[in-house]
């Protein structure tokens, strides 16, 4: 992000007029069951001599990192609540809207909705995904009776690692063979 102000913000030497880059990462997966958020930013630590700068010189880069648990809609901090509500598996779309509307007063137009409706739907894509990738598995390992075991393992892990709020997981899950098994196991989910 720094590098990509060449050209636009600096040119040639002129190191002097890079602009700061705030880097911000929402992570609704938080692995501890806590909201958090976390500043990261650099600093000066002189380690030889006396060649010290002002802080404008070196601090061009601070990566805010936002994490959002299951309860977030109850959270006392005003930017988890807002976050975990728009981002929300849990709640209906339209209370969602509703709720926006009335305690953030955000104007629910038609382009709003639609966003909201797509990033709701990104959690379902996931699941159905890793759904028929776990029934291709069971049905070419002979388990091709109905509802596979394999297919009904992996069903059950999706559904697992989504009560869990563990998405990054099930994408993982749904391409990596290894690390589903050792999810399998980590989560005590053995053919049936």
């Amino acid at each position: 992000m720094i590098s990509a102000q060449y050209g636009t913000v600096f040119t040639h030497s002129e190191y002097d007029k890079i602009q700061k880059v705030y880097s911000i990462w929402i992570c609704p997966d938080s692995h501890t069951g806590q909201n958090a958020i976390t500043d990261y930013m650099i600093r000066e630590k002189v380690r030889l001599g006396d060649n010290t700068s002002e802080p404008a010189d070196y601090d061009k880069l601070q990566v805010i990192i936002v994490t959002l648990s299951k309860d977030g809609t109850n959270s006392t901090d005003q930017l988890i609540r807002y976050l975990s509500l728009l981002l929300s598996n849990e709640l209906p779309l339209e209370e969602r809207k509703q709720r926006l509307e009335s305690d953030y007063q955000v104007p629910m137009t038609y382009e709003l909705g639609k966003e909201m409706s797509s990033v709701c739907n990104m959690g379902e894509a996931i699941r159905r995904k890793a759904e028929k990738k776990g029934w291709n598995e069971g049905h070419s390992s002979g388990w091709n009776e109905g509802h596979s075991s394999g297919e009904n393992q992996m069903s059950a892990l999706i559904t697992k690692l989504k009560e869990m709020n563990r998405i990054d997981d099930v994408f993982r899950a749904a391409e990596d063979k290894q690390y589903r098994e050792k999810l399998y196991k980590e989560l005590q989910l053995t053919h049936a």
